[in-house]
């Protein structure tokens, strides 16, 4: 496989009113996951970013991890935010 092949999803939260772009890439051997977060209501998705390690403002953050993190992972990171 190609170290530079880049594997995108999009995914939309209509619970949560959420766009999160989730980019997965390998970078010296290692996968890299960045995930964006996008908002047009009151949520603020900066909170949630935060979370993962991230930064960025209210209506528009993102994080960037080391290691795969899936849709899955972020939605239960969402289901932890509002436990």
């Amino acid at each position: 496989m190609d170290p530079t092949l880049t594997l995108c999803l999009l995914l939309a939260f209509i619970v949560f009113d959420i766009i999160a772009f989730i980019n997965h890439r390998v970078v010296r051997n290692k996968i890299i996951t960045k995930v964006e977060l996008r908002t047009h209501t009151d949520f603020v998705v900066y909170e949630v970013a935060k979370m993962l390690g991230g930064g960025g403002h209210e209506k528009a953050s993102g994080a960037s991890i080391e290691g795969l993190f899936t849709a899955t992972d972020l939605i239960k990171s969402l289901q932890n935010y509002f436990a």
